[in-house]
């Protein structure tokens, strides 16, 4: 970096904003938050190694110091992709800046390599409580939870039909759920959310279940057994493609509820998504999603706290996550549809929390507060230096402590 160059307020953001997954999604949502809040911003496009178009894309080297004008850097970059990105000479490179790493993690640690990988930042930010408590037991430097923005939705057009008794009463019901392979299928545990749809709906036509995949054939094994599945049931729908953002959106407004039986997640997206069109959701009661369901607005799934069992690619054995209790998880299924009009009003409120809470101009007001704190040097200007003692005996008085 150049000796006279001068550092400016605002944000060098870094990330995969063109990588189809939860976390381009939430890279290209930051970039909104950071507009929407006014913060000044520059953005640096990085690849992901699975993108086959990665070539034309960026990558962190060593002079990129010399090309930055903020003095804070914000890389959506995970524990995991940081060596595709890192070497120890930017250990001096980034020096001169603050950099933040933008991590999410499902279950309750994070592997131990992985916190070596927080020496390049100053901090790390996380998506939801889960993932704090998970990375802030491994690491040394502070880990703040700046939760994803989801994007305000119409109610979804089914939803508001079936809200003033305009649907049609022969129309099938249909419970929705959305996974990616690469997100782990036993981690979303969709074996089990089979099991519990067919005991409660085996071989009833008009209830039906549609299961939207990507990368399935990552998973052959599974891909045949969801095959058979689906060979065997008339009322299991698979989808086995890539859709873009208006064919995701005809689906979610296709669908009656939305379902996770998931084990563990970092936040939740796709949970998030359904609320945020007023879709009723059931959802395993545990992890990120926690943030924001709410019994009650959500149809929560009990759970036992398990041990993995066996190593995978992004958890340990000996880590643990939820087992969803298949009593709760087929009752739960039953009543979404038995009192469908109970569960719509439900998610009004659910919709209204995810809002007021996880709008894209309230996390845009989150994160312009740390960045303008982080700015002036964590510089926190005294109020109570011009209190007088009659402002507290006047308190006193009033309220006659």
């Amino acid at each position: 970096m150049g000796v006279n160059k001068k550092l400016a307020d605002g944000v060098n953001v870094f990330g995969p904003f063109e990588a189809k997954d939860s976390n381009g999604k939430a890279s290209i949502l930051g970039l909104i938050c950071l507009r929407k809040a006014n913060v000044v911003h520059d953005k640096y496009p990085l690849c992901r190694s699975e993108l086959v178009d990665k070539q034309v894309l960026g990558k962190i080297d060593i002079n990129i110091g010399d090309h930055l004008s903020h003095k804070v850097n914000l890389f959506y970059v995970n524990a995991r992709r940081v060596p595709e990105n890192f070497s120890e000479e930017h250990t001096y490179t980034l020096s001169k800046f603050y950099n933040i790493g933008y991590w999410v993690h499902d279950v309750k640690s994070i592997p131990v390599d992985w916190s070596t990988q927080a020496k390049y930042f100053q901090e790390i930010w996380v998506p939801s409580n889960h993932v704090q408590n998970s990375v802030a037991k491994m690491v040394s430097v502070p880990v703040i939870t700046m939760p994803y923005p989801v994007e305000e939705r119409v109610i979804s057009p089914r939803i508001a039909k079936k809200e003033l008794k305009k649907n049609n009463p022969s129309d099938d019901f249909i419970f929705l759920s959305i996974f990616n392979t690469f997100s782990d299928v036993e981690r979303k545990n969709i074996v089990f959310m089979i099991k519990a749809f067919l005991s409660s709906f085996e071989g009833v036509d008009n209830v039906k279940l549609v299961l939207k995949i990507r990368n399935i054939e990552l998973a052959p094994i599974f891909q045949a057994i969801l095959l058979d599945i689906a060979n065997k049931n008339k009322n299991i729908i698979f989808i086995d493609a890539f859709y873009d953002d208006l064919q995701m959106d005809e689906l979610y407004n296709g669908a009656d509820a939305y379902i996770s039986l998931h084990r563990a997640e970092g936040f939740g997206f796709t949970i998030a998504e359904a609320i945020s069109r007023g879709i009723p959701v059931i959802a395993t009661a545990y992890s990120g999603n926690m943030d924001f369901c709410v019994p009650g607005e959500v149809s929560l799934i009990k759970y036992k706290e398990v041990v993995v069992g066996c190593e995978r690619t992004l958890m340990s054995k000996f880590d643990s996550w939820a087992e969803p209790d298949m009593y709760a998880a087929s009752f739960a299924i039953k009543d979404m549809v038995v009192n469908h009009s109970a569960w719509i009003k439900n998610a009004r409120g659910a919709r209204d929390r995810l809002r007021r809470n996880f709008s894209i101009e309230e996390v845009g007001r989150l994160i312009k507060a740390r960045i303008d704190l982080i700015c002036s040097g964590f510089h926190c200007p005294i109020k109570f230096n011009d209190r007088k003692i009659d402002v507290l005996y006047d308190i006193s008085n009033k309220y006659g402590y």
